[in-house]
């Protein structure tokens, strides 16, 4: 387990702060205006929780629900097609850019949980 990239590099803590930094960009434009988290507080609220459930579940299975959490957040909650996505809406894709590091984290986790499991 320790000869995958991810045993070496924080990417956890990278992750992280791709979404933590989202939330002081703009998720796109509405109207000639930036959009913020905070115009969508149950979309953040959400977010948050799956953030905090990313960052501090011990287990596979409760880091797996905290992933769908974020995901629901991300794309059910965020109303993206009357957003104008493009270069404008960093936060959003910043935020997505953090929701796919967790992913691949918890895919290389089952990988390597899988492996151990198998005899040799």
């Amino acid at each position: 387990m320790t000869n995958r990239l991810g045993a070496h590099l924080p990417l956890r803590f990278i992750a992280s702060l791709c979404i933590i930094f989202s939330f002081w960009m703009p998720l796109g434009t509405y109207d000639d205006d930036l959009v913020f988290w905070k115009a969508f507080p149950a979309a953040l609220a959400t977010m948050l929780v799956g953030l905090g459930g990313l960052c501090v579940a011990p287990w596979l299975v409760l880091r797996l629900i905290a992933l769908g959490v974020a995901v629901v957040a991300l794309f059910i909650l965020l109303p993206i097609g009357e957003l104008q996505m493009g270069l404008a809406a960093s936060g959003f894709w910043l935020a997505l850019i953090g929701v796919g590091l967790f992913a691949w984290i918890i895919v290389a986790d089952l990988s390597a949980r899988q492996r151990m499991q198998r005899p040799s």
